[in-house]
């Protein structure tokens, strides 16, 4: 048997090095996302939000999350009616279009088209008559603690929140192509109440002081999928 395996393997192996190697066919791919990739390829998210730690105030008019995300996209095939984003129990506040200078165009027409009880809700944002290559501003709110975003208030840790959404949670925190094989660069604005500190993955670029609050910018250079947008605020 030992043999039989052994003789296999080096078969499989010859076959790999071989002038003209069989085509290898690997089954059809399910890793639960909403997002067609072979249709739209995000290469940057550019998140701006403000995060509420007063827990007991996320009330129906004050999320615990709240903000923009730019998505840099390039559709790569030509007629494709819509681009679809994974959710999960985000309000969306409105889709734009941008022109290269962060103006706003035009405001786009989106609706959930999909929900899953696990997956949660395909946002399908209209696309006719956008450049094959651009950028849309979504406005999005986050009630949710749990499904990957924890806050906690303890006396001996003190008051404090943080992200842990792998493998497919990132989409209940900000709209995005959640799944692993979708990477791309991150830039990070998260605003915070004094006299709290927001830490994010990336290199620390900058930090805003304001009357009240406070503002961490942060930026992922190398491409990453999104459950990898790791945030802590305490």
């Amino acid at each position: 048997m030992v043999t039989l395996q052994c003789l296999s393997l080096f078969l499989l192996l010859l076959e790999c090095h071989s002038a003209n190697p069989r085509p290898v066919y690997l089954p059809d791919i399910n890793d639960h996302t909403f997002s067609d990739l072979t249709e739209y390829k995000v290469h940057h998210y550019a998140i701006n939000i403000t995060v509420n730690m007063d827990v007991q105030q996320a009330t129906k008019s004050t999320p615990r999350i709240s903000g923009t995300v730019v998505v840099n996209y390039r559709r790569l095939k030509r007629k494709i009616s819509a681009f679809r984003l994974d959710t999960i129990s985000l309000k969306i506040n409105g889709v734009y279009l941008l022109n290269n200078e962060g103006g706003v165009i035009r405001r786009l027409k989106s609706r959930f088209d999909t929900v899953d009880k696990i997956l949660g809700q395909a946002l399908a944002i209209k696309m006719a008559n956008t450049p094959r290559q651009g950028r849309i501003m979504i406005k999005f709110s986050s009630w949710l603690h749990g499904l990957g975003i924890f806050y906690h208030n303890s006396q001996k840790a003190g008051h404090y929140m943080y992200l842990l959404t792998q493998p497919i949670s990132a989409r209940a925190w900000f709209p995005c192509q959640d799944t692993n094989r979708a990477k791309a660069t991150v830039s990070l604005n998260i605003t915070v109440d004094k006299p709290f500190t927001a830490v994010a993955a990336g290199q620390h670029l900058v930090t805003e002081d304001g009357n009240t609050t406070r503002s961490f910018h942060y930026y992922v250079t190398i491409p990453i999928s999104p459950y990898l947008i790791g945030i802590v605020v305490g």
